[in-house]
């Protein structure tokens, strides 16, 4: 990119122009950058299963989920409302990381930064970063190289299995209930033991690979994974390569 384009791309962004003195430019607008990644950043906000996957530990009280959503909902019906500076202090306070590669570009924000945004008081101690899904397109013209952003939310969201969504969000339900995040246990000593089963069964989903979760909430997996087949599998492995091997994720 051009030095000292004004935009917040050119203070978070990192440029990686490919190997060796030969190496052919890459050339693509901070602004564009910027433009995509606030639409990114919408679409996430605006995802309410994925919030839910994303801050699991407010699906288990029903008001503490209201409040994620509803300051979700304010935020995301705030952005197209700012002025670009207001939009450019929000990515820096959401610790806006951006790599531009010579075949893609790489955004996330921080988990806590938007955690805190969103009002969140306990958050995965675990997770440190949310990926920004910038979809891109190489094209070569001449002796250039240029990327071109490809952004399609509503085709995406079309293609989303609405029960495979609503199966990794009960998964990650279960697993909270079951005291499998590391608390105690929520379910009712008295609870019966088919319903502890099926509440086993479901916790399993609860530990996919995150190229298949983020597959699933993209709509992009592929065409034979569904809901009813992954809870009919009973041998779902544990390791993340071998999951992606079974159900058909190259």
């Amino acid at each position: 990119m051009r030095a000292g384009a004004t935009s917040v791309i050119a203070i978070a962004t990192r440029s990686t122009k490919g190997e060796g003195p030969h190496a052919k430019p890459i050339r693509i607008a901070a602004r564009d950058i910027e433009k995509v990644i606030v639409e990114s950043l919408e679409r996430l906000i605006g995802d309410r299963a994925q919030l839910t996957l994303l801050y699991p530990q407010h699906g288990s009280e029903g008001y503490e989920t209201a409040d994620l959503l509803r300051s979700a909902a304010l935020l995301h019906r705030a952005i197209p409302t700012m002025s670009p500076s207001d939009q450019r202090a929000l990515l820096l306070e959401l610790a806006l990381q951006v790599v531009v590669h010579a075949d893609r570009i790489e955004a996330q924000i921080g988990y806590a930064a938007l955690g805190e945004r969103l009002g969140v008081e306990q958050l995965d101690s675990d997770q440190e970063i949310v990926e920004l899904g910038i979809p891109t397109l190489m094209v070569r013209r001449g002796t250039d190289v240029k990327l071109t952003i490809q952004f399609d939310a509503q085709a995406s969201s079309s293609r989303r299995d609405p029960k495979l969504v609503e199966l990794i969000v009960k998964a990650h339900q279960a697993r909270r209930m079951l005291g499998l995040d590391g608390r105690p246990p929520t379910i009712a000593s008295d609870l019966d033991y088919y319903a502890r089963n099926h509440l086993a069964r479901l916790a399993r989903f609860a530990f996919p690979a995150p190229k298949i979760v983020a597959a699933i909430l993209e709509g992009s997996q592929p065409a034979t994974v569904s809901a009813r087949k992954l809870m009919r599998t009973s041998d779902l492995p544990m390791d993340w390569k071998q999951q992606k091997s079974m159900l058909g994720f190259s």
